[in-house]
C-alpha cells in the first residue's frame, strides 16, 4: 500500500490541476481501483478516462428518476412589491434540469416556489415584503357572493345576455349615486380609509375588507324633507325663480356599519362602534366635501337643487315599462359556447399572442419583454418529469400543463399550473384584454378550484385536495385577494406547518416576518426533517451517482457546508 502511495504521490506530482480535481473527487472504491491500476503498472489517465466515461443515466439502483440540479445559492433582487430598491427582495436559488412531482411537491411544502426550470425560496427575515406559502383545501371551500357574481356574469354572457325576468320597481328610501360628485365622495372615503390604516387610527385588518369582492363605498341620497317655513319663504320670495341653493346634508354613506361588522368578524375582541369609525373617517376628509357624523352615518352636505336634480334625472331616464307586466324588451345575442383544454406545457404562437397582449396592456411590458424567448422560458420549460401511473389523473397524469379557455373557438384565457400528488399548484394566468369585463382572474380560479375537486374523484390518493395559490404579501394590495379564498391557510416559515389566516392578520398588521407557529401552536403540520444526514445524501460526481459517505473524509469535510445549508432549505430526504 506504500509503495502504491508513492506512486499515487508520484502522478499527482505531474498531473494538471484538471486531473488531481478529478482524483481528489473519487469515491473510496474508485480510488481503490486507481490504486490498483497503478500498482499494476497499467496507465492511470486510461483509466480516469474510463471513468468519465460511465454516464449516469438519471436513475437510482431501482431504476427511479432521481432530481437534478445546480446550486444558485442565496442572492438579492428587486422587489416587485415596494419599493425598497436592489436589495430589498432576498432568496435561495436552484436552477433544476430535471425534477419529480414528489420532489416539487415536498418543496413547495417548504415554501418553494418554480419559474421555468429556475425553483427559488424567498428569505423571508431578510426580505422588505415576506412571501408567504398560501393553500386552500377545496373541501371547506365556500365562495363569497362576488365569486358567485363573477360565475353569474360569465353565464350571463355565454347566454347572450338574457333578459331578466319582469319586476316592479319599488320606491327605496335611499338610492344609490352613480354620478360624477358621488363619485368623487367614494374615492375620497377609500382614500380617507387608507390614510386612517397608515396612521394607525383603524387596524390593519380593514384592508383585506378594501379589497374584497363583496365592498362596495355607497353614496346614498337621503330621504328627508326641507322645512316647510323655509319652503314658503322662498316661494314668497321675489328671486323665487332663481335655483334655490339652500345647503343640507342630503347625502350619506354607511361604511363605518360595514367596517364595523368586518372587524368583529376578523377579530372579537377588536370592538368599534360604527359612530367612533365615522368620526376617524371624517376628521380625515378634505374639507370640500363638507362631511358630518351622525350615529355612525357620513353625511355629506350639498344644496337641495342638486338632490331635487338627481331626483328628476332618475324620473326621467326610469323604464316606463318596469312598472307594467310586459316583458323587457332587450336584444338577445346568439349563444356563446365556453370551452376548456388542457394540454403539456409547450410553446404556440396562439398562446403567445395573447401572453404578449396581456403583458403589455396589463403590465406595461415592452413587446422585447415579452417575446417568444422570454414566454418560453417562463411559462413553457418545466423541469417536471410528466407521469402517468395508476394514482395519476386518467387524462392529463402529474406534471405541467397549460389549461386553455375558448369562447367559439377563439382563445381567452391561458391558466399555466402545475398537476403534483397533493394538489394543483397555479403558476401563471394571462388572457386577452378585451375579455377582463369578465373577471377571469377570478373565474379562472374558481375553475381551477373546480378542477380539484373533480379530479380528487378520479382514484386520486385521499392527500389530493389541495390548490396552491403561490405567495400571499400581507402588505402587497395585488396580492391580497388570495384571502378572498376561505379558509385559506399560510405555510409558517420556520417550522412549515400550517395556520388560517383568520388567525394571523392582527400579528401580520404588527410585524411584516411572522413566525407563525408561535402565533398559532395548533397549526396543522407534517413531519419535516431538516437536519443534516450524510447517510442520505446523493451526489454526482464525474457523472456516476455517489453515496456522500463514500467520499474521501477530506471532500465530505469540503461539501459538508453546502449540503448542511440545502438540509435546512430542502429536508435530508
Amino acid at each position: 500500500m506504500d509503495q502504491s502511495e508513492n506512486e499515487l504521490t508520484r502522478f499527482l506530482s505531474s498531473a494538471d490541476e484538471e486531473t488531481r480535481q478529478q482524483i481528489l473527487s473519487l469515491s473510496k472504491q474508485d480510488m481503490a481501483d486507481l490504486y490498483s491500476q497503478i500498482l499494476a503498472g497499467n496507465d492511470p489517465y486510461a483509466f480516469l478516462k474510463t471513468l468519465e466515461g460511465r454516464k449516469w443515466s438519471g436513475k437510482d439502483a431501482d431504476g427511479d428518476i432521481l432530481s437534478q440540479g445546480d446550486i444558485y445559492g442565496e442572492h438579492p433582487g428587486s422587489c416587485g412589491y415596494c419599493s425598497s430598491g436592489a436589495q430589498g427582495r432576498w432568496s435561495y436559488g436552484l436552477i433544476t434540469r430535471v425534477l419529480t412531482v414528489n420532489d416539487y411537491q415536498s418543496l413547495i411544502d417548504k415554501g418553494w416556489r418554480r419559474s421555468g426550470t429556475y425553483c427559488y425560496k424567498p428569505i423571508n427575515d431578510k426580505a422588505c415584503c415576506p412571501n408567504y406559502t398560501i393553500r386552500l383545501d377545496v373541501n371547506l371551500f365556500k365562495s363569497s357572493n362576488g365569486q358567485r357574481k363573477v360565475l353569474r356574469r360569465v353565464d350571463t354572457f355565454m347566454n347572450g345576455n338574457k333578459p331578466k325576468k319582469p319586476q316592479k320597481v319599488k320606491r327605496k328610501k335611499a338610492s344609490e349615486l352613480n354620478d360624477s360628485y358621488s363619485m368623487m365622495l367614494k374615492k375620497n372615503v377609500r382614500d380617507s380609509i387608507q390614510s386612517c390604516i397608515g396612521r394607525s387610527t383603524l387596524p390593519k385588518a380593514v384592508e383585506l375588507l378594501l379589497h374584497d369582492d363583496d365592498f362596495q363605498i355607497s353614496i346614498k341620497r337621503r330621504r328627508i324633507s326641507k322645512p316647510k317655513k323655509r319652503q314658503r319663504k322662498l316661494s314668497d320670495s321675489k328671486e323665487n325663480s332663481e335655483p334655490c341653493t339652500h345647503e343640507f346634508y342630503g347625502l350619506m354613506s354607511n361604511v363605518s356599519f360595514l367596517i364595523s361588522s368586518h372587524l368583529k368578524r376578523q377579530n372579537p375582541s377588536i370592538s368599534l362602534l360604527p359612530s367612533e369609525i365615522s368620526t376617524v373617517i371624517v376628521n380625515s376628509l378634505p374639507k370640500e366635501c363638507k362631511a358630518s357624523e351622525c350615529r355612525g352615518f357620513i353625511n355629506f352636505k350639498t344644496t337641495s337643487t342638486f338632490v331635487e336634480g338627481i331626483t328628476d334625472h332618475e324620473e326621467k331616464h326610469r323604464d316606463p315599462e318596469l312598472n307594467s307586466s310586459r316583458e323587457e324588451k332587450v336584444e338577445v345575442s346568439a349563444k356563446k359556447t365556453l370551452t376548456f383544454e388542457i394540454v403539456p406545457s409547450e410553446f404556440t404562437t396562439e398562446s403567445h399572442s395573447i401572453y404578449q397582449k396581456y403583458q403589455m396592456f396589463v403590465h406595461n411590458d415592452s413587446k422585447s419583454d415579452c417575446g417568444e424567448k422570454q414566454y418560453t422560458r417562463f411559462l413553457c420549460d418545466t423541469p417536471l418529469v410528466p407521469v402517468k401511473d395508476q394514482n395519476a389523473p386518467k387524462t392529463y397524469g402529474f406534471g405541467s400543463f397549460h389549461m386553455k379557455y375558448r369562447i367559439d373557438g377563439k382563445l381567452i384565457c391561458v391558466g399555466v399550473i402545475d398537476i403534483l400528488p397533493k394538489c394543483i399548484s397555479s403558476v401563471y394566468l394571462f388572457y386577452d384584454p378585451d375579455y377582463s369585463h369578465l373577471n377571469l382572474g377570478v373565474f379562472s380560479a374558481l375553475k381551477e378550484i373546480e378542477m380539484v375537486s373533480t379530479l380528487s374523484h378520479e382514484g386520486f390518493s385521499e392527500d389530493f385536495h389541495y390548490y396552491y395559490m403561490g405567495y400571499y404579501v400581507h402588505d402587497c394590495q395585488k396580492m391580497k385577494y388570495k384571502a378572498a379564498y376561505s379558509p385559506s391557510v399560510l405555510l409558517c416559515p420556520k417550522r412549515f406547518s400550517w395556520h388560517p389566516i383568520a388567525k394571523l392578520t392582527a400579528a401580520l398588521a404588527v410585524s411584516k416576518y411572522v413566525v407563525f407557529s408561535d402565533v398559532d401552536p395548533n397549526g396543522s403540520s407534517e413531519e419535516t426533517d431538516l437536519s443534516y444526514d450524510s447517510s442520505k445524501m446523493l451526489l454526482v460526481v464525474n457523472q456516476k451517482l455517489v453515496k456522500v459517505t463514500n467520499l474521501l473524509q477530506a471532500s465530505q469535510e469540503i461539501v459538508k457546508p453546502y449540503l448542511q445549508e440545502l438540509a435546512s432549505l430542502l429536508g435530508s430526504d
